[in-house]
Order: C-alpha cells, then structure tokens, then sequence
C-alpha cells in the first residue's frame, strides 16, 4: 500500500468534517504552514551569517587577500 493506516483514518477524519471543520482545518494549516515558513527562515538566516564568518575569516589574511577590487556582475565595484 502507498498510504498508512494513519493516513486512510486522517483522510476520513477530513472528509467528513462538516464546512465550519474544513474551514477550521484550513486556518490549522495555513498557520502550521507560516511556522514552518519560519523557521526555515531563521535556520537560512543562520546560514548565511555563518557563510559570511566563514568568508570573513578566509579573507582576514593578507595570503588570501584577492588583489584588486572585487566586482559585480556588472562590472561595478562590490562595496561602494
């Protein structure tokens, strides 16, 4: 079988939820949905700043210093 038992039981639940129940279970999820939107952020958010302190201390050494202005796509400098 490609479903659970608990599955099936939670396909039933809902399918015989009246529309105020719908209705209610519809806001569980988006708000279930809008957590979980959160705390990826965060986790991705720390990430980052873990990245760039990485970067940071890669590039705090004359040795690994890159010579010249770092540049964007662009052309541009990065950084002004």
């Amino acid at each position: 079988m490609l479903t659970t038992e608990e599955q099936r039981q939670e396909a039933g639940r809902l399918l015989s939820l009246d529309d105020k129940g719908l209705e209610l279970e519809e806001v569980a999820m988006a708000l279930r949905i809008a957590d979980q939107s959160e705390r990826a952020m965060r986790e991705l958010e720390e990430l980052d700043r873990e990245f760039i302190q990485m970067l940071d201390g890669r590039y705090s050494t004359e040795d690994h210093r890159p010579e010249g202005p770092l540049e964007g796509p662009n052309g541009q400098p990065l950084g002004t």
